[in-house]
């Protein structure tokens, strides 16, 4: 009898380890989302969205496991970069998706007021992401995340933060 209790003492003690710690302030690597993509999407960037919003987008660059492929900037009325939209997929492979028939998701990072920087600085060097675009994009502050599905090229649900 002793045996048994002690047996159920330690797996008692064991199971908190193997559990996965999914906190808001955790990020949750790609590996622990057994290399799913869109669990890892929607879990650290839709869920654990909030421990973003208000720190720079680099702190959000650091973080992404996932290569960023399509990307380009959002702008104000005044033409000011008031955002940032990107997914880990080339167009190349949305177009499979599509052809498919299968959605996607686009990450809408908007950032936070006032809108400084003119559209016509953004830096035109070709269609990979590299340091110069990171460096464009790191220090504007996330004020809101929205998570957008695509399908066929159209915008079948869009998730918005709560938090405007």
């Amino acid at each position: 009898m002793k045996k048994i209790i002690l047996l159920i003492a330690a797996a008692l003690f064991a199971l908190p380890s193997f559990a996965q710690d999914y906190s808001p302030n955790r990020h949750v690597s790609l590996k622990d989302c057994g290399y799913d993509t869109l669990q890892y999407i929607k879990l650290n960037f839709w869920e654990h969205r909030n421990r973003y919003i208000g720190l720079p987008m680099d702190s959000l660059f650091n973080d992404i496991e996932l290569e960023i492929k399509d990307f380009g900037y959002v702008i104000d009325e005044h033409r000011k970069v008031k955002g940032m939209i990107f997914n880990h997929l080339h167009r190349n492979e949305q177009a499979v998706f599509n052809r498919l028939n299968k959605p996607y998701y686009t990450l809408f990072i908007y950032f936070r007021e006032p809108y400084t920087v003119n559209a016509e600085s953004y830096p035109r060097r070709g269609v990979y992401w590299t340091e110069t675009y990171r460096n464009f994009f790191k220090d504007f502050i996330i004020d809101r995340v929205l998570l957008v599905k695509m399908q066929n090229n159209k915008i079948i649900e869009s998730l918005y933060s709560e938090d405007k």
